[in-house]
């Protein structure tokens, strides 16, 4: 279990780098234009922060075997609700899109198309299904692999209980 849980803690730091930033880029638009885009943007800072407090758990208290605050461990748990949330949709969106059959999908991009013409001579519906199918694998790996790290970190984390103090 925690070579998986590292390997998936060292897969999940890109993606949280990227989703920080866009976290960050969201929660501006929503201070400036549309306050309905916080919650994207709590959600995908919420990841960031569970990727980067979990990796220091595993690096301080399992590997090094260290003993940290307590704080450390409440940091994870509420970020990982955050991160389950968002596993959870991502695995919904891509499910969806992987039941939905082709040519609904390919009829449903095409209608995304028509008002913008200009779009339209850029990028072809079979361009832009492909983009779909490929964004919709990696919300199903990216979800699966999320999901499962929270899952190994509340386990982890009530394992190494021992390893957290308080002052």
């Amino acid at each position: 279990m925690l070579l998986i849980y590292r390997i998936f803690s060292f897969l999940m730091i890109p993606i949280a780098l990227i989703f920080g930033l866009m976290g960050i880029i969201i929660f501006f638009m929503a201070i400036s234009t549309n306050p309905a885009f916080l919650l994207m943007a709590f959600v995908l800072i919420c990841y960031t922060i569970y990727c980067f407090t979990s990796l220091q758990f595993l690096i301080k208290v399992i590997i090094q075997q260290n003993t940290v605050r307590s704080s450390l461990k409440d940091w994870i748990k509420v970020n990982a609700y955050g991160t389950a949330f968002i596993s959870i949709m991502f695995l919904l969106s891509a499910l969806q899109s992987f039941t939905t059959s082709d040519i609904i999908l390919r009829q449903q991009l095409g209608n995304m198309l028509e008002p913008q013409p200009q779009l339209g001579k850029q990028i072809s519906v079979d361009v832009l299904f492909s983009m779909f199918k490929g964004v919709s694998t990696f919300l199903l790996i990216a979800g699966s692999i999320s999901l499962t790290h929270v899952f190994m970190s509340f386990t982890l984390l009530r394992q190494y209980s021992s390893k957290f103090i308080t002052h």
